[in-house]
């Protein structure tokens, strides 16, 4: 679940950008937008992707209003998706492959899932790495009760070393 803002963010819009997207979207992303904490718009992970793909449509080239038009035949929800319900017959033909557009858009879509997995996994296992290397190399202290030293000493000794 992502709110408006971290949309932004993630494609480098801007929040009325988003919005203005969002609202033309609107039929085709009724069922993915929730409202949050203190009203905040958020959209479900299906919702991104469908808002991904439209923004993959308009750097290929089309207008908005085109790009919309294309999204919204390939999810195969006729006019703005305002004839089906997601448990509808339309959902229905996504999952049994009656439209070869919807499977392979949904295949495109697990696969940069996966992708993003592992991209993930990826980053995990560096930062954990980067984790244990510096916890390899912060000195240790020594016992309290053979020195007698105050927590601000030995701060100051597990900074500055001693001196």
């Amino acid at each position: 679940m992502l709110t408006i803002a971290q949309i932004a963010e993630r494609y480098g819009l801007t929040e009325r950008q988003v919005r203005w997207r969002l609202t033309q979207l609107d039929g085709l992303l009724r069922h993915h937008l929730f409202t949050g904490v203190n009203g905040r718009v958020t959209l479900d992970d299906a919702g991104v992707a469908i808002f991904d793909r439209l923004l993959q449509l308009e750097r290929e080239g089309l207008g908005l209003a085109s790009a919309v038009k294309r999204l919204s035949g390939e999810l195969g929800q006729g006019a703005m998706g305002t004839t089906e319900t997601p448990h509808g017959s339309g959902a229905s033909s996504l999952v049994t492959g009656e439209t070869g557009d919807s499977v392979t858009l949904w295949e495109r879509l697990l696969a940069e899932k996966d992708a993003r997995i592992a991209d993930l996994q990826a980053e995990r296992d560096r930062l954990l790495g980067l984790l244990e290397n510096l916890q390899a190399r912060l000195p240790a202290l020594p016992p309290s009760s053979s020195l007698n030293i105050t927590r601000w000493q030995a701060l100051k000794i597990a900074l500055l070393g001693r001196s």
